[in-house]
């Protein structure tokens, strides 16, 4: 099952980078997912990252918080992705903050972009704060509790890609009549 971790910040060598290739890393080794990273920063949004998306079963959605909110680079994916690449697969936003934010950025992944995309958020979410201070091991001395809180994070994002998947196409079926509208 795939599964892409899109790195969200415009920066090339961004913490969200380093973030979501410790998150690649992890996959690889302790889940049933095969991660891709797309780096935004990188990579501009259009057709490429666009199959990307088609084919994973799931997203991971790293986010620097940038005054208060997503940066544009990454609401330029949303706004600029093709339904129905997202449309109705599980997804955990992993918000982090040089300091002690990081709440802002999931608020507003959750209001404004799902609507049309039709991306499912998972009710949990993550907040790395002090993300300097984030280890390859995924330790913080900061949080000592981060590491198994990822791990159930990512259990809880397999079971809903698992259960998903099973239904997406009924799902689509039902929503291409709607699928920009309310």
């Amino acid at each position: 099952m795939e599964v892409l971790i899109i790195a969200g910040s415009p920066r090339m060598d961004s913490q969200s980078l380093r973030v979501s290739n410790i998150l690649e890393n992890y996959l690889r080794d302790y889940s049933i997912f095969t991660p891709t990273v797309l780096n935004l920063a990188a990579q501009p949004t259009g057709p490429q990252s666009d199959e990307l998306a088609s084919r994973a079963e799931a997203f991971i959605i790293v986010v620097p918080e940038h005054s208060g909110m997503a940066p544009p680079v990454l609401k330029e994916f949303f706004v600029s992705s093709e339904y129905p690449a997202l449309a109705h697969k599980p997804a955990l936003i992993v918000s982090i903050s040089s300091g002690m934010g990081g709440s802002y950025p999931v608020l507003d992944l959750r209001a404004t972009t799902y609507k049309n995309t039709k991306i499912c958020y998972m009710p949990d979410h993550l907040i790395i704060r002090e993300v300097h201070d984030f280890g390859v091991d995924m330790s913080s001395s900061t949080y000592p509790g981060l590491g198994r809180r990822i791990s159930a994070c990512v259990q809880t994002l397999e079971l809903y890609a698992r259960q998903l998947s099973a239904i997406r196409a009924d799902l689509l079926g039902i929503g291409s009549a709607i699928s920009y509208g309310m």
